[in-house]
């Protein structure tokens, strides 16, 4: 099985980092026993500034945004968090 994955934000100054992973799940039953296979591929990274909302791919090249959160599930409401907890911080400062 593989499945995108949003990863955990992290937060530098004010620029905020979203990963965008690929995650691969395999299990087989056999006669004698049963095996299994995970791993976690970094696909791409979400730059969230006060100027700008990118995507980049691994290799620094630009992705739609609008792809990236119809194919990462999750990833319209982790920027939607974000942006609602910047409003706090602004409003309360």
């Amino acid at each position: 099985m593989k499945k995108n994955r949003v990863g955990q934000p992290s937060t530098i100054g004010e620029i905020i980092i979203i990963p965008l992973e690929e995650v691969y799940l395999y299990c087989d039953k056999r006669e004698d026993g049963i095996w299994a296979y995970a791993s976690k591929q970094p696909t791409g990274v979400v730059v969230i500034s006060p100027q700008f909302k990118l995507a980049i791919d691994i290799q620094g090249g630009k992705l739609d945004l609008n792809t990236c959160i119809q194919d990462f599930e999750g990833l319209q409401q982790v920027i939607d968090n974000l942006d609602n907890s910047e409003e706090t911080n602004t409003i309360s400062s």
